[in-house]
């Protein structure tokens, strides 16, 4: 198995770490005198380096039986790593100045570090507990997982883990929280409320995906920029949702006229919108038209439209269309004289 570990120190020194090779600082790769490799077997013990203030590690496995002495460490990014029992726990407990946390692809993760600024998490996680955050600024997670609307059961223990991250400023999530969201707005249950002033939604979308829009607004009350990034648009539900959405089916093409309630962050705090992607097809087009005809406030939305549509292969869509599209949305009605919408 690969292994890769990237060092930085106060001094500037870099080590990188790749297994069965070494290389010296003037080695083969013409690096210069920042960068020296070492072999597994003679890798220096990163868990007791008090000096080290930058920490990579990729493609390894780490088994932790005590405490880290990373006394100086204020940023430390994990990219397929797989991580034994406590070795979490053992590592960030001695991490007092920890600034920022980056996990890639990692299954169970429990993270615990009261100084933390940033944390981002990305992968296919079956467990996730944070707790102990109180500095968090920025969270960032990418759950790259199914969501299933029948099987799903956990709302205590999703809402304990949402609490934990609400007095972050940035909140960035993918399609699976949003679902999340949906289901408790379609099944009637209370959602934290969140004191971020941007809000990131990375979404697979379908028509499912409304609902918790709209919870998520209701949610954020002070939220003054927020951007939507459709990666993939779908007509239909998967498969595992066909049975349970039955009874809250709803009309989508009039989803958002059916929201009559007041939403505070649109009435007095937010500011830009930006949404990217998929954005022309009706549903979106449907939910910007709803936030420039809702927002008091607003200043400009810029709109990033994706000019291709696949079916068997991209094709370009015709030129008529995206002009009607830009037309449609410059002639919307908007609730603030003073927004600007803007197309690139």
């Amino acid at each position: 198995m690969e292994l890769e570990l990237f060092f930085h120190f106060k001094a500037k020194m870099q080590f990188f770490i790749d297994d069965g090779v070494i290389l010296d600082a003037c080695g083969r790769w013409n690096l210069g005198h920042n960068c020296v490799y070492y072999s597994q077997a003679n890798r220096p013990d990163y868990d007791e380096s008090p000096h080290l203030v930058e920490l990579r590690l990729a493609y390894c496995k780490i088994n932790a039986k005590k405490k880290s002495e990373l006394k100086a460490l204020t940023t430390f990014y994990l990219d397929n790593v797989m991580l034994m029992d406590q070795s979490m726990d053992y590592i960030l407990s001695g991490c007092p100045v920890l600034e920022e946390l980056t996990l890639w692809f990692g299954t169970r993760i429990h993270v615990s570090c009261p100084t933390l600024l940033s944390l981002d998490i990305s992968g296919t996680v079956e467990v996730l507990d944070i707790t102990n955050v109180a500095s968090i600024v920025e969270v960032s997670v990418n759950r790259m997982e199914k969501f299933d609307f029948k099987e799903y059961n956990d709302y205590q223990e999703m809402r304990i883990l949402l609490q934990t991250i609400t007095g972050a400023k940035t909140l960035k999530l993918c399609s699976w929280f949003a679902l999340v969201f949906s289901s408790w707005q379609l099944t009637n249950l209370p959602a934290p409320t969140f004191s971020c002033k941007m809000l990131h939604l990375q979404l697979d979308f379908v028509k499912w995906h409304l609902p918790g829009i709209v919870n998520l607004l209701k949610h954020c009350p002070s939220l003054e920029n927020l951007i939507i990034e459709i990666t993939a648009y779908y007509d239909y539900p998967s498969r595992n949702a066909t049975s349970w959405i039955h009874p809250y089916d709803f009309d989508g093409d009039e989803f958002w006229n059916m929201v009559d309630t007041p939403v505070q962050c649109l009435t007095h705090h937010l500011k830009t919108v930006e949404v990217a992607g998929f954005v022309m097809e009706k549903h979106v087009i449907h939910f910007v038209e709803y936030l420039l005809r809702s927002s008091m406030v607003l200043e400009e939305m810029v709109i990033f439209a994706e000019k291709q549509t696949w079916i068997y292969g991209p094709i370009t869509l015709m030129s008529g269309k995206v002009q009607e599209f830009e037309e449609r949305l410059m002639n919307a009605p908007k609730a603030s004289a003073s927004a600007a919408v803007v197309f690139y």
